[in-house]
């Protein structure tokens, strides 16, 4: 799924179904009905935990540009990335 023209403003939140635990020290999203787990990186838990409350894609950029060092470009392809990975796992969903 390719996130369309101006789904950077648009509104993304969790699932209400995942849950953030914690693995053998790693912390991990589990999607109760699926029963299944995705283990995150530094950074992707970061985005994970923006998502708990709904928000845009342009928000979260600003916030990682404000926390870290990193090329807006590339942040924003990032971001755009992992929230489509996020979506085609049914892990997050779009607020209308």
């Amino acid at each position: 799924m390719d996130l369309e023209y101006g789904s950077i403003y648009k509104l993304y939140t969790q699932k209400e179904e995942v849950s953030l635990k914690e693995v053998e020290g790693k912390k991990v999203i589990w999607n109760k009905q699926q029963n299944t787990y995705y283990q995150l990186g530094e950074i992707g838990l970061v985005i994970w935990n923006y998502f708990a409350v709904p928000v845009t894609l342009e928000q979260i950029v600003t916030r990682l540009m404000d926390e870290f060092e990193v090329i807006e470009a590339e942040c924003r392809r990032q971001v755009q990335s992992f929230t489509e990975e996020l979506l085609n796992e049914g892990l997050i969903s779009k607020l209308d």
